[in-house]
């Protein structure tokens, strides 16, 4: 087996499935080949953990954006998300949707959720099936994000069964604590029966700079997949999703009043941008989204375990060229009371009504970190948790460089064909966000 292989038969594998291959050593050449010896070993001692007896938390397991698998279930039958060979037949098209942000732009195509993908949560996946019962959200993470809080909604009711006070803890990474967020805020009668604590990683409650500059400048992905292949045009991808324009920094009246505004200029106007394709009903939506979560008052226990010390963008700058047009500048901030997890800065990780922890960790990393997990296992249940609950002084002695790698588009694509990729080359392509 070859780590194409094993990404596509893992990707279709349940948590059980995945725990017992690791437990009798199935798969392991090519699991170590592509997660590396360390975590390799990680995931087995964790296979090797007894499952906890009796009465077990409800636990449910939200991914953030990209984190679920996508796959077309009619017409053209395949793996959507995560799927490098996709990139490499210069198909990114299959990922997009239409101008109405409803239906997929390709006919052939019929996109749903499978499951969460399995390079970053897998072991949190394990951890928390041993010690709960695990249920798993995945979501179609280019559509609004109320529309998937719909989704949540009916899953919880489903999964109570004829329990009518059975409830759940919500473990969100990223963008999913913004859906547990909105189902909070959209089903509120329901949530204060169904949810017994919000637990969230590095989620963006006032947006991120971030999601400014990728609708400006696009990311690493749409570079690296026309590198790939020239037929991957992804541009669109990102104009038409919903969800993005969700998590662009929240409304100058809704904006923490403590923080300095993340840009200096209107971020809801799109005629201020001077960007082709902008899509100025999807920002009058995010506003309006933005509004339904700030105001909301959900009567439900919170906690963010947020990233820090770390050099994050924190704000978009716009002044204008001798040609009078606009030109963007980054503004980033390596430590401090904005700096976060190289993704999120601290003032959107911040929420008033949240209890905070603080941990040093990358944005992609929180769900994997090890002290993350068992600290969510302690929120689960009940118990306080070993991290500090004050943003700690920068650690001297460890210094990470979040700077976007040098990549080498044609050995990523020799080895994505020799089925050789490891997860850090994957990582260039998949998590641009």
């Amino acid at each position: 087996m070859n780590t194409n292989d094993l990404l596509a038969s893992w990707s279709m594998m349940s948590l059980e499935e995945i725990d017992a291959r690791l437990e009798a050593g199935k798969d392991d050449g090519a699991a170590e080949q592509f997660f590396g010896a360390e975590e390799m070993a990680e995931m087995q001692a964790l296979s090797r953990e007894p499952l906890a007896r009796g009465m077990r938390e409800a636990v449910v397991l939200l991914p953030g954006v990209m984190g679920s698998l996508l796959t077309s279930i009619r017409g053209v039958t395949t793996l959507l998300w995560i799927n490098p060979l996709l990139f490499l037949r210069g198909q990114s098209s299959y990922l997009e949707l239409d101008d109405s942000g409803t239906h997929d732009r390709v006919p052939a195509i019929d996109a749903v959720p499978l499951g969460l993908e399995k390079m970053v949560y897998t072991k949190i996946g394990l951890s928390l099936r041993r010690k709960t019962e695990l249920f798993e959200f995945p979501y179609d993470w280019r559509r609004p994000i109320a529309w998937n809080a719909a989704r949540l909604h009916e899953c919880l009711e489903r999964w109570a069964g004829d329990e009518p006070g059975r409830q759940f803890t919500l473990v969100g990474h990223s963008m999913g604590g913004i859906v547990s967020r909105a189902y909070l805020a959209c089903y509120p009668e329901a949530a204060q029966k169904r949810v017994k604590h919000v637990i969230m990683h590095g989620t963006p409650n006032f947006g991120a700079a971030g999601a400014v500059a990728n609708l400006i400048h696009g990311n690493s992905m749409m570079s690296l997949a026309a590198k790939l292949n020239k037929k991957n045009v992804t541009r669109r991808l990102l104009l038409n999703m919903p969800s993005v324009y969700e998590i662009v920094p929240a409304p100058r009246d809704l904006f923490p009043s403590n923080r300095h505004y993340a840009a200096n200029w209107d971020l809801y106007n799109a005629g201020e941008w001077e960007l082709d394709g902008l899509r100025q009903e999807y920002l009058h939506a995010g506003a309006a989204f933005q509004k339904l979560l700030i105001e909301s008052d959900p009567q439900v226990p919170i906690t963010q375990i947020a990233g820090c010390n770390l050099n994050t963008l924190v704000d978009m700058q716009r002044s204008f060229g001798p040609d009078g047009k606009p030109v963007f500048h980054a503004l980033w901030k390596e430590d401090g009371p904005d700096a976060g997890d190289g993704t999120v800065p601290l003032w959107s990780s911040v929420l008033p009504e949240a209890t905070m922890y603080y941990i040093e960790e990358v944005h992609r990393d929180l769900p994997k970190n090890k002290k993350v997990i068992q600290a969510t296992l302690d929120l689960i249940h009940g118990r306080t948790p070993d991290l500090d609950t004050s943003i700690p002084g920068r650690r001297a002695i460890v210094e990470r460089d979040l700077a976007p790698p040098e990549i080498d588009a044609e050995g990523l694509k020799e080895r994505i064909e020799a089925g050789t990729a490891t997860e850090k080359d994957l990582q260039q392509l998949f998590f641009a966000f």
